[in-house]
Order: C-alpha cells, then sequence, then structure tokens
C-alpha cells in the first residue's frame, strides 16, 4: 500500500500490478483532457439532457398499473437522442471513450473497477501534497437516487408472506417465533476501509519507536 504504480494500460499495468503486489494504482488517460473540456464547454447540453429526463419522469409521475393509456413520450424522445448526438459529436471523429450517448462506456467501467485514481497526467500530482487522502465522492444507487430522504419507506414486514395461506399457518414457524432473525445493530462504529492505511501506518510507526 505504501506504492503507487502509475501506468497507462489497463491490464498491462493497472490490473497485473494490483492482483500480483497489491500496489495503489494511477491510470494516466489522455483522452481525458478532452472529456473535461467538452464537460465544461458543453455544460448546456449536459442541462439540457438532465432537464429533458425530469419531464420525463414527470409525465410518468402520476400513473401506475391502473392506467390504460400509453403517453406521448415521442416528443422528448426526438429531443433527447438529438441532444445526446450533438454531444457525442463534441467529442469528435471517434466519439468519447468515457461515454457511448447517456450511458458509461464498457472502458469507463473498467477505470473505475481497477484504477484507485486516474487522470490525463502524472504531473498532475504535483498539485497535491504526499500525504493528501484521494477519495472519490458518494455515489448514489439507483433505489437511492429515486426516493427522497423526505419519504417514509416502512420496514419489510416478514409476517405478510408467512399468512397469505389460513390452511398453512401452522405449517411454518411464525415469524415472531425465530430467535435473533435480524442482528443487533450496532452502537458505534466496528470498522471503517479508510481507517486501513492508518491503522497499518499507526502500527508502523509504534514498532519503530519500540
Amino acid at each position: 500500500k505504501d506504492v503507487l504504480y502509475v501506468g497507462d494500460h489497463i491490464f498491462g499495468d493497472i490490473l497485473r500490478s494490483k492482483k500480483q503486489r497489491g500496489w495503489r494504482t494511477f491510470l494516466v488517460v489522455p483522452e481525458l483532457s478532452t472529456e473535461v473540456h467538452v464537460w465544461t464547454d458543453q455544460s448546456e447540453l449536459f442541462n439540457k439532457i438532465k432537464s429533458l429526463e425530469q419531464t420525463l419522469s414527470i409525465i410518468y409521475k402520476n400513473l401506475d398499473s391502473s392506467n390504460m393509456e400509453k403517453p406521448d413520450i415521442s416528443n422528448v424522445q426526438r429531443a433527447m437522442m438529438d441532444t445526446v448526438h450533438e454531444l457525442d459529436l463534441s467529442y469528435g471523429m471517434l466519439g468519447s471513450l468515457f461515454r457511448s450517448g447517456s450511458r458509461l462506456t464498457f472502458f469507463s467501467s473498467q477505470v473505475q473497477r481497477f484504477a484507485d485514481i486516474y487522470a490525463a497526467s502524472v504531473i498532475n500530482l504535483i498539485h497535491y501534497p504526499f500525504t493528501y487522502m484521494f477519495r472519490a465522492p458518494a455515489m448514489l444507487l439507483p433505489h437511492e437516487s429515486t426516493v427522497s430522504h423526505e419519504n417514509t419507506i416502512p420496514a419489510d414486514d416478514f409476517t405478510i408472506a408467512r399468512q397469505r395461506s389460513v390452511n398453512n399457518e401452522n405449517k411454518y414457524a411464525k415469524v415472531q417465533h425465530v430467535p435473533h432473525l435480524r442482528p443487533e445493530t450496532p452502537t458505534k462504529v466496528t470498522h471503517h476501509h479508510d481507517d486501513d492505511d492508518f491503522e497499518e501506518t499507526s502500527s508502523n510507526s509504534s514498532d519503530k519507536s519500540t
């Protein structure tokens, strides 16, 4: 963990050094400068895509399985396709290395999976102290991005599935009679992955002091 390996090939450099040596990895992606330029220069297109997605969600907001009529979203779909196509043209003839339309490319998923950090050049490290802790921002999961914190969602009721049939009540044990159905919630933090390096550094320093 004390070594940061810098390379520009996912399988030849990053993946091999991580699996065989356990080193931290820094992936150099020169095309990233173009990606960042489009992200800042074409901010209106990104905002337009976000606005169209919000319009689409508003159309379906009050609909459920009882609605038999299909809403007309052809105009929104067409506008979204045109906007995504215009955005793709901003990356040049070969398109984006990280995006395919409104989705991430396979290369992008590999970078997120294998590289600890990545940048257009290793010179970017000059702008950070050697003790800097690089940490990715928290990402919302699909089920978290669709539910607001203000909503009240009841916990799963396990008794529903067990009491659907009156004839089978005695066939299965009732949930309330099962001991330790759920583990007790810890009263304090038991482990945090961000502290792994800190604990290892502390142990090394204590060994040296002794």
